[in-house]
């Protein structure tokens, strides 16, 4: 690894970053010929096989590390460090090495995470690791929410380095979680949200993360309740909004920690960072976790490269890169709030963790959400999707007393002698009808009717199975009603009911109109494609 010279540590970032320029398969070959020095290329090797890895120095904060070769700290094991005994090692982190270990003074029992540091480790701003440490004992110590990881305990081992005793959580990232239980958009809305509220309370305490992501958002499922927990992870690299400050912009000096893969854009640039940085983090997490994958795909990229994609290119809707089948659940208003949070301008993106959070609720409630503007037909489908049984069952009494009214006219108009008086007659029973059925309001408090004893999808059935016999020699009105009870459907959702009505409506009205120009055949071909359109299936026209 890297020695403490500066000059030397300058000389392999230059020499590593010329390499990722060079084609992947060349590059052994030139670095061979541009570096005479067997530890430095040795070192810059290093680095480049670590760049290349799946889930590798991208997913890390930006750490450099002396030492050579070793890990940040040697085997512990059963060592004491204040009133704990090491057990086992966990990991490491970006502050750190995490041991699992237990209370060693007998006066009660708990196992809790410990993080440790190792001598002389440096961040990438040259500060000194153990100083970041014991302000993360600071920070942590300001922060008791169910959601957030707890401190227990803190303090200096004998050899003067900083520890910190955590709670440990036991659970996985949110987004593996997710993914393993096959869970629906609504569960993981839900959890997310309370990600959300964890971060909106970190917040609120003048506390930002600035290096959020699926490792540090772990589920906790232990099976016994409904709800599984979310708690974060590792307040190491964030920093205390400064109080004092009218503008709560933070101070920033002690270090440029990030993930390039969740980063906000001012991270990247080494502006300063808010907590709308927090929140496009977090609109990174939850681009990947309703998508799949991430929104940009930083392996194998240079710095240069990195920097361009994040501050530049706009991410693609999740439902452009989800799989087919999340498609369709998706678009809208899901797509909607991703986008918002992922705003390349802070001052454009939610103001707060907390206005996440709400949208997401929103939509888990069929309310109108803020990211969209409050048109009237949007709230009126979210009316509709809100209040389903009853709308339906209003609708429903509608097409009844359409249905009804318009086989008894059918049935008065066959009685009649004179062909031309039946025409007229059921010209008029036609227009009727179709002006009840878009003059009466679904809302009215006096249309009202029972959702147990009576639904749309079965009065639409009972009438289909009737409405071609008893309209056979009235080509014009059926295809009226099969439009109306084709739209119907659509309308609830029942898309497969839907279109055989809808096709039948458009095939009459091509017998009956030789000319692609009349309205009603145009007002058919509309309806089928909206139906395609919903279905995400362009062979509708086939």
């Amino acid at each position: 690894m890297m020695e403490s010279d500066p000059n030397r540590q300058a000389a392999v970032i230059a020499l590593f970053q010329e390499a990722l320029d060079q084609p992947e398969d060349a590059r052994a070959n030139w670095l061979e010929q541009h570096c005479s020095d067997d530890t430095l290329r040795a070192d810059i090797n290093r680095l480049l096989r670590r760049y290349s890895e799946e889930g590798g120095i991208l997913d890390e904060p930006l750490l450099q590390r002396q030492a050579s070769g070793e890990a940040l700290t040697p085997e512990v094991r059963g060592t004491r460090v204040g009133a704990w005994k090491i057990e086992d090692r966990i990991g490491e982190g970006g502050m750190g090495v995490v041991y699992r270990a237990s209370r060693a003074d007998g006066l009660y029992d708990r196992t809790v995470a410990l993080k440790l540091i190792a001598p002389n480790a440096t961040l990438t701003s040259g500060e000194r690791l153990a100083r970041r440490l014991s302000a993360e004992r600071q920070i942590l110590a300001r922060l008791e929410h169910e959601g957030i990881a707890r401190l227990y305990d803190g303090g200096v081992t004998e050899s003067g380095l900083p520890y910190l005793a955590l709670e440990l959580v036991d659970g996985e990232p949110v987004t593996d979680y997710c993914e393993r239980k096959k869970l629906d958009f609504a569960r993981r809305v839900s959890l997310f949200a309370r990600a959300c509220d964890a971060v909106a309370y970190a917040h609120r305490n003048l506390v930002i993360h600035r290096d959020l992501k699926p490792a540090h958002m772990l589920v906790v499922d232990d099976g016994s309740s409904l709800e599984p927990g979310v708690k974060l992870l590792d307040f190491g690299v964030s920093a205390i909004l400064n109080e004092g400050d009218e503008g709560g912009v933070p101070d920033l000096t002690v270090i440029r920690a990030l993930t390039p893969s969740y980063a906000a854009p001012e991270q990247v640039l080494g502006d300063p960072v808010t907590t709308a940085s927090d929140v496009y983090a977090l609109g990174m997490v939850l681009y990947e976790l309703l998508a799949g994958r991430r929104a940009y795909e930083l392996s194998g990229k240079t710095a240069a490269e990195i920097e361009r994609i994040v501050t530049e290119e706009k991410p693609l809707p999740p439902s452009v890169v989800a799989p087919e089948e999340r498609k369709r659940a998706l678009r809208g208003d899901l797509d909607t709030i991703v986008l918002k949070a992922l705003d390349k301008e802070p001052e454009l993106r939610y103001a707060t963790a907390d206005a996440l959070a709400a949208d997401l609720r929103r939509y888990l409630s069929d309310q109108p959400i803020e990211a969209r503007p409050p048109t009237a037909y949007y709230r009126l489908r979210k009316f509709i999707e809100r209040h389903r049984v009853g709308v339906g069952a209003t609708i429903g009494l509608i097409v009844l007393v359409a249905l009804l009214t318009t086989v008894y006219a059918v049935r008065l108009n066959a009685a009649l002698n004179d062909a031309q008086a039946e025409a007229t007659k059921a010209e008029e029973v036609n227009d009727f009808l179709l002006a009840m059925l878009s003059s009466v309001d679904p809302f009215s408090d006096e249309a009202t009717v029972d959702p147990e004893s009576l639904t749309v999808a079965f009065i639409l059935r009972q009438a289909s199975a009737t409405v071609d016999e008893e309209l056979a020699t009235q080509p014009d009105i059926l295809a009226s009603i099969h439009r109306t009870i084709g739209k119907t459907f659509h309308n609830l959702g029942l898309f497969s009911e839907g279109e055989p009505h809808l096709r039948e409506a458009l095939r009459l009205r091509r017998e009956l109109y030789t000319l692609d120009v009349h309205s009603e055949l145009l007002q058919s071909v509309e309806d089928l494609a909206a139906l395609a359109y919903d279905v995400d299936d362009i062979t509708l026209f086939d």
